[in-house]
Order: structure tokens, then C-alpha cells, then sequence
């Protein structure tokens, strides 16, 4: 693997972290640093119901799983189209999030 990184691209992924309770911290991750040296924009957000933010923050998501914490990681994708981070949005993700990576990629507009 060529260790020099390629010059950004206009395409942006949207890293889902598993769970719902885990969290995406500022460490090097196995998953988006290739992502990184590819040349892509990656946004990983710590969605409700993710780790870090106490335990209100934490349990957000009981009872409601795939309404709130989806809504916030759709609203990231269309956060990175309003700041024009990139015309192209993907997402990814595993875990639980495979099933959200689906619903996510059809929901809303973009």
C-alpha cells in the first residue's frame, strides 16, 4: 500500500460506529484511516445514544432504535451537502448499523 496520501476527493463517507453503545473517539481507527489515505472526507459522529456523554445521552436511543440516532446520522449527510464538504455522500458502518447503513442511503433527499 502506497503510504503518501492522494489528494481529497469530492466524496465524503459517513462513518457508523457499532452499538448503539460505543462511541467514535479521537484515536487511529482501522476503518477510516484507509478511508483517509484513499483521499476521502470521513464524518464520524457519536450519534444519541452513543458512549461519552453521560448517561442521559447514553439511553436516548432505548425504545427508539433507528428514530433519533438515525435522524442525527441522517442529519450529518445532510450537514456535509449544506458546508459543501463534498458533492458525493456514502455511508458505512457495522454491527447493528449495516441495517441503518440501508435505511440511511434512501431516507430524505441527497
Amino acid at each position: 500500500m502506497d503510504h503518501k496520501a492522494k489528494e481529497p476527493t469530492n466524496k465524503c463517507i459517513v462513518y457508523v460506529h457499532g452499538g448503539p453503545w460505543s462511541d467514535v473517539d479521537d484515536s487511529w481507527n482501522i476503518l477510516i484511516s484507509p478511508l483517509v489515505q484513499a483521499g476521502f472526507n470521513v464524518v464520524a459522529p457519536n450519534f444519541r445514544g452513543s458512549n461519552g456523554y453521560g448517561s442521559k445521552f447514553n439511553l436516548m436511543d432505548v425504545g427508539d432504535p433507528g428514530g433519533g440516532d438515525l435522524s442525527d446520522v441522517v442529519a450529518v449527510r445532510d450537514y456535509v451537502h449544506e458546508k459543501k464538504i463534498a458533492e458525493k455522500v456514502g455511508i458505512m458502518g457495522y454491527s447493528l448499523w449495516r441495517l441503518y447503513d440501508l435505511v440511511s442511503a434512501g431516507k430524505g433527499t441527497g
